[in-house]
């Protein structure tokens, strides 16, 4: 019998990751809720969805998850799934640790961002009983994990032809994601000095300055809004978040991709310098640091292509099976 799905992530990147996973599980659900944070985001990418609210919990804000286990009893107990399934972040610690005791399946599936090392989250999981934790990436995976086919998979790279020309007063999307407390005005600074003067730009910018930018400058937007305008667009540059990398590969664009850095207070870490590379390896997207960019490399992805076939069935097996 196909399962009943109890499918939890965090805003932003993890939880565009689950949606992407979630049409590719085999066996497919037959029934399924998702738990997510209230948003712009969340609230188009899963118009057509069940879904229930739980308070927001930061990154590495573990007191917050502890306490939101008390919700999460009670939307396990009513929805009585065979399988909850997250992406993270730490709203994951809340519900999966309690799957066992409901005789549910726990599936923790790491971000295909990790292509480095194990996210905090994973760390905290993989220890415990009954919660079984999946790698995208089969650059590097704790032995005990297993893997599945990654978000990224079907995705290839088309670069351009020796006749490609460079688009009259091109279209740009920038995109920041939407972290609400991290700041990433460098790039911003940056792009002010290299993109065209007839350039028609989307800023999406998060927390980051939204002073008098050329363009539209917006702090966030819905999902599908989103990701019409980088459909629509010549070139999109993001942070190196996997939902803006994602949704851009999708858009069959090439982004040109750059890492926050916890050094000027953009992030809480370095790990986007690890996404960035990682990404970079495959061919998918053009990495560059900040004081890198130049205006070739916005040519460069701007005429690059990106072409995509049906990814591979996600089996998840419980750990030890």
């Amino acid at each position: 019998m196909a399962p009943r799905d109890l499918l939890v992530a965090s805003t932003g990147g993890h939880l565009t990751e689950l949606v992407e996973l979630a049409n590719r599980f085999e066996p497919s659900s037959r029934d399924r809720l998702w738990v997510t944070f209230e948003g712009l985001q969340s609230e188009s990418m899963l118009a057509d969805e069940r879904v229930v609210y739980v308070p927001e919990i930061g990154q590495r804000e573990l007191g917050k998850a502890l306490l939101t286990m008390g919700k999460a009893l009670k939307i396990i107990r009513d929805f009585q799934p065979d399988r909850i399934i997250s992406t993270g972040a730490a709203v994951a610690t809340s519900f999966l640790p309690l799957g066992p005791f409901f005789g549910a399946e726990s599936h923790y599936i790491e971000s295909a961002a990790r292509f480095t090392g194990p996210s905090v989250t994973a760390k905290l999981l993989t220890p415990l009983p009954g919660v079984s934790v999946h790698a995208q990436s089969t650059g590097w995976r704790d032995p005990r994990w297993g893997n599945v086919s990654s978000v990224f998979d079907g995705f290839r790279a088309e670069e351009p032809g020796l006749d490609a020309l460079a688009p009259p007063s091109p279209s740009v999307v920038v995109t920041l994601g939407t972290l609400d407390r991290y700041r990433f005005d460098r790039l911003i600074n940056q792009l002010e000095s290299l993109l065209p003067g007839d350039a028609e730009i989307l800023w999406q910018v998060g927390a980051s300055s939204e002073r008098n930018l050329p363009g539209t400058v917006v702090q966030s937007m819905p999902a599908d809004e989103l990701e019409e305008a980088i459909q629509a667009a010549d070139l999109v540059v993001a942070h190196a978040g996997c939902g803006s990398v994602l949704t851009s590969l999708r858009s069959g664009k090439c982004p040109i991709v750059v890492p926050r850095r916890e050094g000027h207070g953009e992030h809480v870490d370095d790990h986007q310098t690890d996404i960035a590379a990682g990404l970079a390896s495959t061919g998918l997207v053009l990495a560059r640091e900040v004081d890198e960019l130049s205006a070739a490399d916005l040519w460069t992805a701007a005429a690059t292509k990106i072409t995509r076939t049906i990814g591979d069935p996600v089996e998840l097996k419980p750990r030890g099976s």
